[in-house]
């Protein structure tokens, strides 16, 4: 899945707020918020994602970008993350989702991304 999106890398993004972000990696993070906080944290160390990733022992993941905000002052960039889907969902590209396992321990299901005209 990842794989499929590395052509984001380098986009821009502008959110709600007007705050500018550059997309700097896709990658697989865990599963739950507080874990990705942790995970993003790490990758900001590192500049790493299996580095970042290394302390997570569970089986449940997600795949995120991990985004920089572009700031025009001199103070650090702050390295955000988004959920993939959320963001095909914000820039409206549509996944299907008829090929999900419906395990119970299927929690990051994958779906194929078509463009929506």
């Amino acid at each position: 899945m990842c794989k499929n999106f590395q052509h984001l890398r380098d986009q821009m993004i502008i959110n709600e707020q007007m705050q500018f972000h550059q997309i700097v990696d896709v990658v697989i993070a865990p599963f739950d918020s507080y874990n990705k906080l942790v995970f993003v944290g790490n990758y900001n160390n590192s500049q790493n994602a299996v580095a970042a990733i290394e302390f997570y022992k569970v089986s449940f993941y997600d795949v995120v970008i991990i985004m920089r905000e572009i700031s025009f002052d001199e103070s650090e960039p702050i390295i955000r993350y988004k959920e993939l889907r959320k963001y095909l969902d914000d820039v409206n590209i549509s996944y299907e989702n008829d090929m999900i396992d419906e395990s119970p321990l299927m929690a990051a299901p994958i779906f194929v991304a078509r463009n929506v005209a």
